[in-house]
């Protein structure tokens, strides 16, 4: 059975939706000691340890599904103003090297903002990397939907890019619960998928970047203010350490792949891409 190979695994979000969907994590990497160690807390029968990511080699990701959370920081809005947007940014991480990376891997999954597909810098590195797939013969799709497609309490837009060797066309379909007021679906030649339409109104946790101070609670961009414990209620996740501080568990909350939507993601892709695979054998 083909096992997945987690890159950016935060505390365990996307972790506990691949387990529920059925798949096996073979490894979890993240390169900050403290989302590590409530990964640990968390998800104790999972291998997850400290590690750059980039430091990574084609050959430990031979064969596998790979998911990857990266750093959604260095094509945020924000940093424009910053002057950090992009390769300027401390956690940017070139993504024609992931490309590099997962060359032999059966299936990535790279999930991340919309950055990558709206803004300008954004879109000229998702053209260098469809430009590295194509030189290492692999295919690519783009996904641009919103968290609330899955049922979940997430107001946040979402970019998944599928890569891989000799792969079916994969076009991720929303929840089946959800009906939105319109829904759009556009698929352009070079591999775009994209589902527009009214939001539904959700019970939205708080996300990282809106966390602003040292309180028990933080407000959203729609004026709502979230303690923690909510924040992780609604995602669907525990709440971490009490140890940690404030901003410690905001981060680790805020940043945090709902369960439900990795479980959807993995459902859609990696699950059908095995069942081809056990039929072959």
């Amino acid at each position: 059975m083909t096992s997945v190979i987690e890159l950016c695994c935060g505390y365990g979000g996307a972790t506990r939706g691949m387990l529920d969907a059925g798949l096996t994590i073979e490894r979890a990497y993240d390169i900050w000691p403290v989302a590590v160690a409530q990964h640990h807390d968390w998800l104790p029968d999972v291998p997850c340890e400290v590690r750059d990511v980039a430091t990574i080699t084609p050959e430990e990701l031979a064969g596998r599904f790979v998911w990857s959370s990266l750093p959604c920081q260095p094509w945020s809005r924000a940093n424009v103003v910053k002057a950090t947007r992009g390769k300027n940014h401390p956690h940017y991480y070139s993504l024609t090297h992931f490309a590099w990376q997962i060359q032999h891997a059966r299936c990535a999954v790279l999930e991340n903002v919309p950055g990558l597909v709206e803004n300008r810098d954004g879109q000229a590195e998702l053209r260098e990397l469809e430009q590295a797939c194509v030189q290492l013969g692999l295919t690519m799709t783009v996904h641009l939907v919103s968290s609330n497609w899955f049922d979940v309490a997430q107001e946040r837009r979402r970019v998944f890019i599928v890569i891989g060797r000799a792969l079916p066309l994969i076009l991720i379909q929303p929840h089946a619960a959800v009906r939105p007021e319109s829904n759009a679906v556009t698929c352009h030649s070079g591999g775009y998928n994209v589902f527009s339409g009214k939001q539904r109104k959700v019970q939205a946790a708080v996300l990282a970047s809106e966390y602003k101070g040292r309180t028990g609670e933080v407000t959203s961009a729609a004026g709502i203010a979230r303690s923690i414990e909510q924040c992780a209620e609604l995602q669907g996740v525990p709440v971490p350490s009490a140890a940690l501080s404030k901003k410690d568990q905001y981060t680790l909350v805020g940043n945090v792949v709902p369960p439900k939507l990795a479980c959807a993601i993995a459902q859609q892709v990696f699950v059908p891409l095995l069942g081809r695979q056990e039929a072959a054998d």
